[in-house]
């Protein structure tokens, strides 16, 4: 990430020293001058960088020289740091970029990341966009990080079952794919598969372990081993989520460790109990606040909208609230 800018740079010079004589393009005025020397002085992925470059491009257009680096730097800010309201309102430019620029790294590395936000924001959810978006990020060289982020997504998307049939074969080969992108996080989601079990994958205790092990050997792992900790200790697998549930319960009481939460939320994702897993992203979002437990804050919007009114939210989450004091 921190070399992102260092390119922009180098696009912006690669640009200084191209001719624009054959397509008679303007030079940046000096509204637009002042705002790039102030993108140049603000903090990379701020509030004050993403400001800065939406005044930029509402002001600049194609006709404008350096337009094209301009708008790569606008788009990456936005999907990387934007919120709902700005993605609504400069979707338009995401598109544009996607449609014309011309470097698979860039592209893969966008259409990757809006792919994902375009399936698990409730607010701009479009499936079909998605979809198109992501496995074009698999079949195009050039982003090995985010090619494997996008065969991660399309993993949780199979596994969930909300855009496309529900297939956890299929969703265990993406994460597999993604894994060997680098994408540490896929280790955890087959290992659940492994634990849990279910009608197409059989429980292994051995392979479980092994996944488990695999996600945190990513240098940005966070070497969360305790689930690791707790199979050892039983030497067995739970006979149902119940009783997984029971065991991340006891180790929550014991040792406070409340990482294993999003386990049992996606556990019962897993088998459609969309009530249980409700409860545990509530705790979660409880627990660790709208940023860490960003992605369970993702995930209750898009229950309320799919499988919950207000009423039943209502009792879920007192039923929730009564869970840690049991």
């Amino acid at each position: 990430m921190k070399f992102r800018k260092i390119i922009i740079f180098f696009l912006i010079n690669f640009f200084i020293i191209k001719s624009y004589a054959l397509d008679e393009k303007l030079p940046l005025n000096e509204e637009q001058q002042n705002l790039v020397n102030k993108y140049h002085v603000c903090e990379e992925y701020s509030e004050c960088a993403l400001e800065t470059l939406i005044k930029l491009v509402e002001i600049t257009n194609s006709k404008f020289q350096y337009y094209e680096p301009i708008l790569a730097n606008f788009v990456e800010h936005l999907v990387t740091v934007g919120e709902v309201h700005q993605w609504k309102k400069y979707e338009y430019l995401i598109d544009e970029f996607l449609l014309n620029d011309t470097s698979n790294n860039w592209k893969v590395y966008i259409s990757s990341l809006w792919g994902w936000r375009l399936y698990s924001v409730k607010e701009i959810r479009n499936y079909d966009k998605a979809l198109k978006l992501l496995h074009y990020s698999t079949k195009t060289s050039g982003n090995v990080e985010m090619t494997g982020n996008a065969y991660y997504a399309l993993g949780v998307i199979y596994e969930q079952g909300r855009a496309v049939k529900q297939d956890f074969k299929k969703s265990i080969e993406y994460y597999l794919e993604a894994a060997k992108r680098g994408d540490h996080y896929a280790y955890y989601r087959v290992s659940l598969h492994y634990i849990l079990g279910n009608d197409k994958i059989d429980k292994n205790y051995d392979r479980a372990i092994k996944f488990l092990k695999l996600s945190n050997t990513s240098w940005v792992a966070n070497s969360e081993v305790s689930m690791l900790k707790i199979l050892f200790q039983k030497g067995r697998l739970p006979n149902d989520i119940k009783e997984f549930e029971t065991w991340i319960l006891d180790d929550y009481k014991e040792n406070k460790n409340v990482n294993n939460f999003i386990k049992l939320a996606r556990g019962y994702e897993l088998i459609q109990d969309y009530e249980n897993a409700f409860k545990y992203h509530y705790i979660i979002t409880k627990m660790l606040g709208d940023n860490d437990g960003f992605s369970s804050v993702l995930e209750l919007k898009n229950y309320k909208d799919l499988y919950f009114n207000e009423s039943k939210i209502k009792n879920l989450k007192i039923e929730a609230d009564t869970i840690l004091i049991n």
